[in-house]
């Protein structure tokens, strides 16, 4: 998405400022998150770190495809999706060991997550790319933020 805003030597600075974006508030925020989620309402935490990640990439999506959309505040909102995100992680973790029945069910459910993490791993970047160059990056992240929706709404 950075790199649709100015292509040549200026994108790599500012494809830098966002990635640091994302990554800093996951760095500062993750072991607040765990703290959290051992301490509080593990589902809340999931789904409102979930949502508020996936709020903010569909406000990327409306910034690209109304072509309004700066690096500044691309940054600005992969800041807010990396700490929502570090903020549900460990709530999600934690949750596999209040849903599972008996603690031999443990396993199965971490390998099958760990396999669907995989799969995602692999194919969500291959979707992307292909979205990315047939609808452009606003529709790519648009349908990452739907995503978000469709996950979370899933039994």
């Amino acid at each position: 998405a950075v790199l649709a805003l100015a292509p040549g030597p200026e994108a790599a600075p500012r494809l830098a400022l966002v990635l640091a974006a994302a990554a800093v508030p996951q760095l500062l925020f993750l072991a607040v998150g765990g703290v959290a989620a051992d301490r509080g309402h593990r589902r809340l935490l999931a789904v409102g770190g979930e949502t508020g990640a996936g709020l903010a990439e569909a406000a990327s999506a409306a910034l690209l495809l109304t072509h309004t959309a700066t690096a500044g505040a691309l940054a600005g909102l992969a800041a807010a999706r990396g700490a929502f995100s570090a903020a549900g992680t460990p709530a999600m973790r934690a949750l596999v060991a209040d849903l599972a029945d008996r603690a031999d069910q443990i396993a199965s459910v971490n390998a099958a997550l760990s396999g669907g993490r995989a799969i995602a791993t692999i194919a969500g970047p291959a979707l992307g790319g292909l979205l990315v160059t047939s609808a452009g990056p606003g529709w790519a992240l648009a349908a990452n933020a739907a995503s978000y929706v469709l996950v979370r709404s899933s039994p």
